[in-house]
């Protein structure tokens, strides 16, 4: 039991929010009917069904196992810590700027400057060593 531990710990505070859903609901149903304060409880007792009594556990309860888990399953457990695999690569990343506001496309540069970025760009990644690479516009 020592190596269990989560993956995404952070998952475990959806519970807070979730027991406090919980305790709204219980305290809601430990409140009562509305109709009670309106029929006579002689005549709510032979309007409601036997089934009423349950409701807590079926209603309330059951989605709230199931959300529970839910929140274990997405915080990740795990019996072994494993490291994280690191990728390293040897040629750094590159990261690209284009401007493709409107005077891009001014014709002072034969066909426009759009094109003629584009063309270098192409020739610099046809150039430089393979590596990852971030166009940003």
């Amino acid at each position: 039991m020592t190596d269990f531990h989560f993956l995404r710990p952070a998952w475990l505070l959806a519970l807070l929010p979730l027991f406090g859903l919980l305790l709204l609901r219980l305290r809601a149903g430990a409140v009562g009917d509305p109709w009670r304060g309106i029929v006579d409880p002689y005549l709510l007792r032979h309007l409601r069904p036997p089934v009423a009594h349950r409701r807590p556990v079926r209603r309330i309860l059951l989605p709230a196992a199931g959300a529970l888990l839910a929140v274990l399953a997405l915080a990740g457990p795990a019996w072994e810590r494993v490291p994280p695999p690191r990728v390293r690569t040897a040629v750094p990343p590159l990261v690209i700027l284009l401007d493709l506001s409107r005077s891009m496309t001014a014709t002072d540069v034969s066909p426009s400057r759009l094109a003629v970025a584009r063309t270098l760009i192409h020739s610099l990644l046809q150039r430089l060593p393979p590596r990852e690479v971030g166009l940003v516009v």
